[in-house]
């Protein structure tokens, strides 16, 4: 029974003959409105949440997200729906040298990030030199990285897009 059917006057469902004109008249429209009221209830899981929508949803996602330039359309599934999945943190945290690792474990890098020199509260242990540069960081990072590789240029992108402005980063693949 069709769902313009059920809302027609008591004679036209309950008469087989009356039941087969009305919904053989009906048929398309009520097709439309179930279609339509599928999509409707399934809004959100089909276009709006990014660990359940349609493919080609996410990067429409991502700039409704904010990303603008500085999402990468050609990058898996698999990490657009993570990265919008956690674009609130991401973006809390940018410029924040603890965001770095995160976003390499999403892109599946194998890159460490590592204080150079200086102090860091809770983490260096005294005595330490107290006149180094409190603001350098090592990414270590295998030797298959040289310098122009895609993982390279990934991590620089990802550098020049969250890291703090006043920290110096050095790549060391050796």
């Amino acid at each position: 029974m069709s769902t313009v059917t059920n809302e027609l006057p008591q004679t036209y469902q309950e008469d087989l003959e009356q039941f087969e004109i009305s919904d053989a008249l009906t048929r398309g429209v009520s097709d439309r409105i179930d279609f339509w009221t599928e999509l409707l209830e399934n809004l959100e899981t089909y276009y709006l949440d990014p660990e359940t929508c349609k493919v080609e949803w996410l990067d429409t996602l991502a700039r409704w997200a904010g990303w603008g330039e500085s999402w990468d359309s050609s990058v898996s599934e698999l990490i657009k729906r993570k990265l919008l999945k956690n674009t609130s943190y991401i973006w809390r945290n940018r410029g924040n040298r603890d965001i770095l690792p995160f976003l390499f474990s999403i892109y599946g890098l194998n890159a460490t990030l590592k204080p150079q020199t200086g102090i860091i509260l809770g983490v260096s242990t005294i005595p330490a030199y107290f006149a180094s540069d409190p603001f350098s960081y090592l990414i270590k990072v295998p030797p298959s990285y040289t310098v122009g590789s895609p993982e390279y240029l990934l991590i620089l992108r990802l550098l020049k897009q969250f890291a703090p402005c006043w920290v110096y980063f050095i790549i060391d693949n050796s």
